[in-house]
């Protein structure tokens, strides 16, 4: 019996480390998701109003965000690889 509850105690100790190991052990592909993620919001709305100001220059409609998403455009700014 006492086996049984120091395993049942250590797996305890064990699960609350285990969150802090976990970030511990991903921490730098975490940062590089929520970096790419916090950039990538930035390029769409800093876009569509880019993309907007284009549009009103020529002329032509404005569209609004949920169409930059899915336009040629955002996805080009977001996926292009500048060497300048």
């Amino acid at each position: 019996m006492a086996t049984a509850s120091v395993s049942h105690d250590a797996s305890e100790h064990l699960s609350w480390h285990r969150p802090k190991k976990a970030l511990r052990d991903n921490g730098l592909a975490l940062t590089t998701g929520a970096l790419f993620l916090a950039f990538a919001v930035g390029t769409l709305f800093v876009g569509t109003a880019g993309y907007n100001n284009e549009l009103a220059e020529h002329g032509q409609a404005t569209i609004p965000l949920r169409s930059y998403v899915v336009s040629g455009h955002f996805l080009e700014a977001l996926f292009e690889n500048r060497m300048a």
